[in-house]
C-alpha cells in the first residue's frame, strides 16, 4: 500500500497548480488593463494662480437718472 492516499496526492498537486493558475490569471488581468506598456511621464499640471482668457470687461452699470 502507498504511503500517500489519493486525497493527499491530489492535495499536493493543488498546492503546486493553484499558485501557477493564480499567477496566470493575474498576468492576464494586468495585460487586459494596459499594465504591459512602459510607464509614461505625467502630463504637466497647470501653473497655480489665476488666469483669465478671452474678453473681460469691468465697469459699473448705472440706471437711468
Amino acid at each position: 500500500m502507498s504511503a500517500y492516499s489519493g486525497a493527499t496526492v491530489g492535495g499536493m498537486a493543488m498546492l503546486v497548480l493553484a499558485p501557477r493558475a493564480g499567477l496566470a490569471a493575474l498576468v492576464l488581468m494586468l495585460a487586459a488593463c494596459g499594465a504591459d506598456a512602459p510607464p509614461r511621464a505625467p502630463e504637466p499640471a497647470p501653473q497655480p494662480g489665476v488666469s483669465v482668457t478671452g474678453d473681460a470687461r469691468f465697469g459699473v452699470v448705472l440706471g437711468e437718472s
